[in-house]
């Protein structure tokens, strides 16, 4: 069973990879196309907005891998109240995004290029749905080429900005993006719309006889998705703001020149955390809701080899990108950059602690331990941001870099001792 799935893994990854290397591509051609200055303020107005997107779908997503597990066809009467909740959930996001906008007073070019990445907001919200939709019906070649799709949108939207329009400064980037978005919102919401048809079917289901109709919007059922879907977008916006938390103290406490160089090394970073994201929430996360209730003695089992792969994997990422990070930075970045060939050598140690984490992390997800996950990533966020202040005004833009690996060094132990207690159950 586990080799099924690593080679589903393998394929998938293949169409994250090119999403991975179009990617580093967009940000490449961005940093050539701007000075240092300017590319850490439009990574700054693509942070903030991740940031708030993380809050569009508010988990209805993973609710649907969870609900859809256990319930099979029943819970398709949920739908309608979950798109219902996601729009909901999006309106909030953007108003949220609007005041906070407002409140630090940004200004200029990064204001203007916050303000037209708004669309991501809503795109993520339904792109979430969308992914959840695709791994429940087992159309992986459709989950590859959706995991592929932003990223290729986004570098041709930015490539016919610069190149054929030729313009390139902070707020047509942020246009070209925002336009995108836009195309990726349209193409999210015809699929969405396909499973209020009759003939939507289910991977791994076979009971048919257990679909019923419910009126298209419920109180009931709306509610209910409230209750049971906040814990999982509290933990994808955790997520994000843990991740993205280095990028938006160093624009307040350096500026955006630092964000440049800080977010060039974590460009690499974040590519490797790719791998963990796709195996674990993309691949396996429908099958390892269905097992926890069916096969939990064969979950467990199965633990045991991807802890030992997942160490291993890590292990040969962090090397790769120690010996050669340095190299590709200057190659493809140039000069500038330099100081961020100095950063990666201290975050690829980060790595292999990630990547054993992310495998402990989802027995969080797939059972009931949403509210210690909770806790755990709420504690982890206390201790960067921590790290991060003191770490900082010692060592500048590195200290951020040393609280980075303190705090992954931190999530392997947390994250490994509520794995053991969540098994143990």
């Amino acid at each position: 069973m586990i080799n099924k799935y690593f080679r589903v893994a393998t394929y998938i990854w293949v169409f994250v990879l090119l999403g991975g290397v179009l990617n580093f591509a967009t940000q490449v051609f961005i940093a050539k196309s701007l000075v240092r200055e300017d590319f850490g303020a439009i990574t700054f107005a693509i942070g903030i907005a991740n940031i708030f997107a993380s809050l569009g779908g508010f988990g209805a997503g993973s609710y649907w891998l969870k609900i859809f597990g256990k319930a099979g066809y029943r819970a398709l009467s949920l739908v309608p109240g979950t798109i219902l909740f996601c729009g909901v959930a999006s309106l909030i996001s953007v108003a949220a995004y609007l005041l906070f906008l407002e409140v630090t007073a940004l200004q200029g070019s990064v204001w203007a290029a916050c303000v037209f990445l708004l669309v991501l907001v809503p795109t993520q919200g339904l792109l979430d749905l969308t992914t959840a939709k695709l791994q429940l019906q087992g159309r992986l070649v459709c989950l590859a080429m959706l995991q592929l799709s932003p990223h290729l949108l986004r570098f041709l939207a930015i490539f016919i900005a610069v190149q054929i329009f030729e313009v390139s400064n902070v707020l047509n980037i942020a246009v070209a993006i925002a336009l995108s978005s836009a195309i990726m919102l349209s193409v999210c919401s015809a699929q969405i719309w396909g499973m209020l048809k009759p003939s939507f079917e289910l991977e791994g289901h076979f009971n048919r006889q257990e679909k019923f109709k419910q009126p298209f919007i419920s109180r009931r059922v709306f509610f209910r998705v409230v209750s049971e879907s906040w814990s999982f977008g509290s933990i994808n916006f955790l997520h994000v703001t843990q991740s993205l938390s280095g990028t938006v103290l160093i624009f307040y406490l350096f500026g955006s020149d630092d964000v440049a160089i800080f977010s060039v090394a974590m460009l690499f970073i974040l590519a490797a955390y790719t791998f963990p994201s796709v195996l674990f929430t993309k691949v396996l996360a429908a099958s390892m809701h269905r097992r926890l209730h069916y096969d939990k003695d064969g979950l467990i089992k199965d633990y045991q080899s991807i802890a030992k792969f997942m160490l291993a994997a890590g292990i040969f990422v962090a090397t790769i990108l120690f010996a050669f990070g340095p190299f590709i930075i200057h190659t493809f970045f140039g000069s500038a950059y330099n100081e961020s060939a100095k950063l990666i050598k201290i975050l690829t140690i980060a790595i292999p602690f990630h990547f054993l984490s992310v495998a402990f992390d989802m027995t969080l997800m797939t059972s009931s331990n949403l509210f210690k996950k909770i806790k755990i990533m709420l504690v982890l966020i206390a201790v960067n941001i921590g790290l991060i202040l003191i770490c900082s005004s010692f060592f500048g833009v590195t200290g951020v870099a040393i609280a980075f690996v303190c705090t992954q060094v931190l999530a392997l132990v947390l994250y490994f001792g509520a794995h053991r207690s969540s098994f143990n159950q």
